[in-house]
């Protein structure tokens, strides 16, 4: 229902919107809910509801199949185009039922408002299963600690709208994982819901994407164990752990009174093209979340510049980022059964663990959780320890695996890191510290994160000084006196592979014409991992066709872009974005535009397509005045 109210939004639509379900029951307690919501979106918004079978499935009148997700634990999101469209759904329906509502919760209005605390509900599941046994055990610490928190058993016999007027009341929202959570989408600004999932039922995207989606923050606390969904959902009742509630409440608290005090400031400046298009941190703010369709074209593509602060606290940077758990992770019921994600080990190695996955040979998937454990292995408790990558299988047969293995050894040469490749005792051992996580999702969540991006700067300068010291070539802002005039630029195409840039002739022939000095790299086939770094340490502008021959953009120097090109239906502006700005560069892309989810994996194979030479005209004059005011701002010429 949110993506079909989502492309209601679309200009072309405003005037018509109808909801086409060939079958409709009302006959249990679940679909009272659903009525309601139907009956919402008549009233609010005008949409009518069409129930009726249509001559086939593929009829003209039939404009949009909305899709679901069917992949379980992983895949299961809310999605809209725009947040913009969320917003206009819980104002629509909250000023038509419960206008004038002075309950609302919310920041306080400067000077207008007595309220120094957010509201704080504790949402039980009393008439159903997974409730919280030691429910009054929790309310009592929080309170002792000085919060005022609301107690409601269940939502058993309130209507939908009293549903979502009891959301808009409350700052923060916690308790068991349930369909409870599905109103937490109206919740105030600032707010942040926090879930408990008992020992092997894990489900973390499910409502952490619908509060990210409409600007709120999502924790949760998971008892660990392998997920057996389909019977642990059943589970009847469980604790939830007082001391991780505590501490999460603190930070939620805290997370409230920043994000009020930033609320007036307007972090989104419109780029030259009138595009104010931010990937920020997934938990909160304006998320990015793969559109149905996005307008463009070969001729005249979307384009955006990417920006996310490239770093996640360290329990959240090994859970996955809108998905943070209490600093200490996973925490069984019974100590002695715990495997916590940061173990007080006395242990002279600090040991990662990466996850052997069907895409692990895949360098940048590998490379994902690469970076995270040398995030980890930097951190106070770890840097008198020995650094460990664990691994259970190491397959060398591979092009991908070439380059994986490069980067192991340059691990181990540069940082002193011990490859550890065998089978441990079982997986809760405590020899293996911690588990690197990959991101299922490339398109939505794919990103590369370390806990501080001094971590970043240490990886980069430690792999280009250990393998190309005194590099004159290297770039970088001018010195004084450097005859320097502007950034290296270069175009790195894929001629080798599939999505090559099929009028990279024309590109450079307008780039060189504009005065533009580039240098072509048709590719990086049959080049070392350390000519590849060498290579982007010697550029300040590199473009081209999205592939994993960017994965080393890293090496790129202070001030540099990187601007992808996306070809229709295959859009991952997340994966090297995230990448670039973690090591502080800037990420622009162009899209040709199109549907994503039913074409990606096709998309994703296309041979050639067309780059817009007005586009990377623009996007690059764009980019080497960054660099300009970049180098300037850093006290160079």
């Amino acid at each position: 229902l949110l993506r079909c109210f989502s492309w209601w939004q679309h200009d072309q639509n405003k005037n018509s919107t109808v909801l086409h379900s060939k079958v409709y029951i009302t006959s249990n307690g679940r679909t009272d809910s659903i009525h309601d919501m139907y009956k919402a979106m008549h009233e609010v918004f005008g949409v009518r509801l069409d129930i009726e079978k249509r001559a086939n499935t593929d009829s003209p009148e039939v404009h949009v199949d909305a899709p679901w997700r069917a992949m379980d634990v992983q895949t299961k999101t809310y999605a809209m185009v725009s947040p913009d469209h969320a917003k206009t759904l819980v104002e629509g329906l909250l000023n038509h039922y419960t206008p004038n509502n002075d309950k609302r919760a919310g920041c306080p209005a400067d000077g207008k408002s007595k309220k120094s605390k957010p509201v704080i509900a504790f949402l039980d599941r009393k008439d159903s299963k997974r409730s919280i046994a030691n429910g009054p055990e929790v309310l009592d610490k929080l309170r002792q600690s000085g919060h005022d928190v609301r107690y409601q058993p269940s939502f058993h016999g309130m209507s939908l709208i009293e549903q979502i007027k009891f959301m808009s009341e409350a700052d923060i929202v916690m308790g068991p994982h349930g369909t409870q959570f599905t109103t937490s989408l109206f919740m105030p600004w600032c707010g942040s819901l926090l879930e408990f999932f008992p020992r092997q039922y894990y489900a973390p995207n499910w409502y952490g994407s619908m509060v990210a989606l409409s600007g709120k923050h999502h924790f949760l606390t998971y008892q660990g164990g392998q997920a057996l969904n389909a019977y642990r959902r059943n589970t009847r009742h469980f604790n939830a752990s007082v001391e991780a509630v505590e501490q999460v409440t603190a930070v939620m608290v805290e997370r409230w009174h920043s994000c009020c005090a930033a609320r007036n400031t307007n972090n989104c400046n419109s780029n030259k093209f009138g595009i104010c298009t931010i990937v920020e941190e997934k938990r909160g703010g304006k998320m990015s979340i793969p559109p149905e369709a996005i307008d463009g074209t070969e001729q005249n593509p979307y384009v955006a510049e990417t920006r996310y602060n490239g770093t996640l606290p360290a329990w959240e940077m090994f859970l996955g980022p809108g998905r943070p758990y209490f600093p200490e992770g996973q925490r069984a019921l019974n100590k002695s059964d715990a495997r916590l994600l940061f173990p007080n080990h006395n242990s002279t190695e600090a040991v990662c663990r990466l996850s052997n996955i069907f895409l692990f040979q895949m360098f940048p998937h590998n490379f994902q959780q690469l970076v995270r454990c040398f995030s980890w292995w930097q951190m106070d408790h770890n840097k008198n320890k020995t650094p460990v990558l664990y691994i259970q299988q190491y397959d060398h047969g591979t092009d991908d695996m070439a380059s994986v293995h490069g980067m192991y050894k340059a691990m181990q040469d540069a940082f002193g890191v011990r490859l550890d490749i065998g089978n441990r005792t079982n997986e809760d051992s405590p020899e293996v510290h911690v588990m690197a996580p990959w991101e299922t999702m490339a398109t939505q969540t794919g990103i590369h994160a370390m806990a501080s991006r001094e971590h970043a700067k240490r990886m980069a300068e430690g792999f280009l000084n250990y393998y190309t010291p005194n590099n004159d070539k290297r770039a970088g802002c001018p010195t004084n006196g450097s005859s320097k005039k502007g950034p290296v630029i270069a175009f790195l195409d894929r001629q080798d592979s599939r999505r090559s840039i099929a009028n990279s002739n024309e590109v450079l022939y307008r780039l060189q014409k504009a005065g533009y000095d580039v240098l072509y790299q048709s590719s990086f086939k049959g080049m070392s991992l350390m000519g590849q770094m060498k290579f982007m340490s010697e550029v300040d502008i590199v473009m081209g066709p999205h592939g994993q021959q960017f994965l080393t953009s890293m090496f790129m120097p202070q001030c540099g872009s990187l601007f992808e090109f996306f070809p229709r239906n295959y859009y991952a502006p997340n994966w090297y974005g995230s990448l670039v700005a973690l090591f502080g560069k800037n990420h622009f892309f162009a899209y040709n535009g199109g549907g994503v989810s039913q074409w990606m994996n096709e998309s994703r194979e296309t041979k050639s397509y067309n780059a817009s030479a007005d586009t990377v005209m623009q996007v690059t004059e764009a980019m080497v005045e960054r660099w300009h005011s970049c180098c300037s701002a850093l006290g160079n010429v």
